[in-house]
């Protein structure tokens, strides 16, 4: 029997991810976005929420959108670790579009999103065990003008969907 034999790390996959009911936020999924949503634990998890952490490789980042602008920049520039949301947004645009800047890669592959997510989670003892104790499944999404459904990170909902076993054994 291993250690993961003992935890349960499920989260529950049933949900179609193609029919969401927003009425249903912390029921049978949790919405992940800074507003508009029902639990704590998915206005946290959202990747502009502050929550300053430390990655053992690339340094200390306000939130996962710092480290995730940071690491696509080609040079690597240090204000942005410390912005977020709006003026985070603002800031790397202008930095592009003056050309003082670029990106060296439009995407952050999965282990390094996956690899900012964990540390950031980690930093927080309480969001930690939100995470732990969670069994719903994670979706960032939003609604358009039109009032339809739209993914808002596929990329993000598929890492948080699978990282209780890598949040276990990082700390063993």
């Amino acid at each position: 029997m291993t250690e993961h034999d003992e935890l349960d790390l499920s989260v529950d996959t049933t949900l179609d991810l193609s029919n969401i009911d927003p009425s249903k936020d912390g029921i049978d999924h949790i919405r992940i976005n800074l507003n508009d949503t029902a639990t704590i634990l998915g206005e946290r998890l959202f990747i502009d929420h502050t929550r300053v952490f430390y990655h053992p490789r690339y340094g200390s980042f306000i939130s996962v959108a710092s480290a995730i602008n940071w690491f696509k920049l080609k040079n690597k520039d240090d204000n942005v670790r410390s912005l977020y949301g709006a003026r985070l947004r603002e800031y790397v645009n202008e930095q592009i579009e003056s050309g003082k800047n670029e990106f060296q890669t439009k995407f952050v592959t999965d282990e390094v999103m996956e690899s900012f997510l964990i540390y950031s989670i980690m930093s927080k003892p309480d969001l930690l065990e939100m995470v732990m104790s969670n069994k719903l499944p994670y979706v960032a999404y939003y609604f358009d003008s039109d009032n339809n459904f739209k993914m808002r990170d596929k990329q993000m909902t598929r890492i948080l969907n699978n990282i209780k076993p890598k949040l276990v054994d990082i700390n063993n």
